[in-house]
């Protein structure tokens, strides 16, 4: 009979554990006999079958070492059999060799089940002497590679680039690794991924870790938070231990269109002379700044256009007009600050898409300035005083008023007296006139003009002439002063 020693103990009885390689090679080798042996005689003839007409199978992990002894030889006797030799391995493509001396087959060469057939047929010959005579036979061996996990997987891509919306939903699918890893291993595939560096607490691996289903796991902000983030992911192969490989996933958060505009102030302040041309700009005279809207959503930066809304009074919104794509605002029609020292006016930004629903509101506070574009004028034309005749210098006559509708410096009046013989004075601020020399003297009727004028403007406008008319009467008759 004829039988085989290999390095594996799941054999057939015929076969045993090799001595002729440590432990360590018998742990991690090849050899896994999984059928028995078929001995043929050099005409063919089936001389004897230990388990079977199939080819013996042996297994070689791939990183055994060259001079491994794969198989040992061993003659059992068998009646009327004697002088059995292997001599030789047919179909020999170099990887393993047959030692006739020691009855070995021997690896010689590195395996790599990635670059080579996994399946290496060989046909093993013997030499044997059987009723008198020199017979031949052959055994079938199938020496089958196995692979072990040599090669670290590979990413199709350092980098991926994902957009996402800041809308998306949790728990939504953002972006899949399957079919993106390659493992060159005959064997190899990917158990789980990993999220190593970056975008903690946004994203997760979601699912069956094989799966590698990058989904959303906290809301995105455009506006108010990160915009790009830098993932780092490790993919991990089956094997024990498992080799890794590591890719970035690159995510840049796409805006969308979730807020109305903004103005770059709630409220505004211009100044605006009175009586101004039309289509005066009134650019460089708005506090804090021109007038700006934005879009929010800085992502999209829609267009923003400008309206006008409600004025207060109503009125108002005659004598202005802001330019649509600008918001630059307009005099369209001189203002009397006498009427209206104040005009309240509502600007509506608004974007073009989206005119009904995406807009924004501010407060412009117009102020009205002073031109000088009023006369002081008289209260009264003509004041009638009557005083005795014996009357004392310096005794109160009457006091003179004029107004001017002018506002500030173009309001500050000075009172005039023209008496060119200086019988009366008069205070310059008040108004007020007095008695200023001996009228015993007199008879009759006094007249003489007063006026008002300004003292700081820069025209200097004087007002019309008021008369009094001052009646001397004697001592003990009615005084009647006007």
């Amino acid at each position: 009979m004829l039988s085989f020693k290999t390095t594996d103990k799941v054999a057939c009885a015929s076969v045993r554990g090799s001595k002729m390689v440590s432990k360590e090679v018998q742990k991690t080798l090849l050899f896994w006999l999984i059928t028995c042996i078929l001995v043929r005689n050099s005409d063919g003839q089936l001389i004897q079958t230990v388990c079977g007409d199939i080819p013996v199978v042996v297994r070689v992990v791939e990183n055994t070492a060259p001079g491994t002894v794969v198989m040992t030889l061993t003659n059992v006797s068998i009646p009327g059999v004697t002088d059995v030799v292997w001599e030789r391995l047919e179909l020999a493509n170099g990887y393993v060799k047959l030692d006739t001396k020691n009855q070995t087959i021997i690896l010689v060469k590195h395996l790599d089940a990635e670059s080579m057939e996994r399946l290496q047929a060989y046909s093993m010959v013997c030499r044997y002497k059987m009723a008198g005579s020199v017979r031949q036979g052959s055994v079938d061996i199938r020496l089958m590679v196995e692979d072990v996990n040599d090669n670290t997987p590979v990413f199709t891509a350092p980098v991926y680039y994902v957009n996402v919306s800041e809308s998306l939903f949790l728990h939504t699918l953002i972006f899949s690794f399957k079919d993106k890893v390659y493992d060159s291993d005959a064997t190899g595939s990917i158990g789980k991924y990993n999220i190593v560096g970056g975008g903690v607490g946004y994203f997760r691996i979601g699912g069956a870790a094989a799966d590698g289903n990058l989904v959303l796991s906290r809301q995105l902000d455009y506006d108010n938070g990160p915009r790009v983030f830098t993932l780092q992911v490790e993919a991990y192969d089956n094997g024990i231990p498992p080799l890794t490989a590591r890719a970035q996933v690159i995510i840049q958060v796409v805006d969308e269109d979730d807020l109305s505009p903004a103005f770059e102030a709630d409220l505004y302040k211009v100044t605006v002379l009175e009586n101004e041309s039309k289509c005066a700009a009134t650019e460089s005279r708005i506090q804090p700044g021109p007038i700006k809207a934005y879009d929010q959503d800085l992502g999209i930066n829609a267009t923003v256009l400008y309206r006008l809304g409600s004025s207060q009074p109503a009125s108002a919104a005659d004598h202005f007009t802001i330019n649509g794509k600008t918001g630059q605002l307009q005099v369209i029609k001189s203002l009397d600050r006498e009427l209206q020292a104040t005009v309240v006016l509502t600007v509506k930004a608004y974007q073009a898409d989206a005119p009904r629903t995406r807009t924004a509101l501010a407060t412009v506070v117009v102020t009205v300035v002073d031109t000088n574009d009023n006369k002081p004028a008289m209260t009264q034309a003509v004041y009638n005083v009557a005083v005795p005749r014996n009357v004392a210098m310096g005794t109160y006559l009457t006091t003179v008023r004029a107004v001017d509708p002018d506002a500030g410096v173009n309001a500050v009046l000075e009172y005039v007296l023209d008496d060119p013989k200086g019988r009366f004075t008069i205070d310059a601020s008040s108004g007020v006139i007095r008695v200023s020399s001996d009228l015993s003297n007199l008879d009759g009727n006094i007249s003489f003009y007063v006026y008002a004028r300004e003292t700081m403007s820069a025209e200097l406008l004087t007002s019309n002439k008021s008369m009094v008319n001052v009646t001397i009467v004697d001592k003990g008759r009615n005084i009647f002063v006007g």
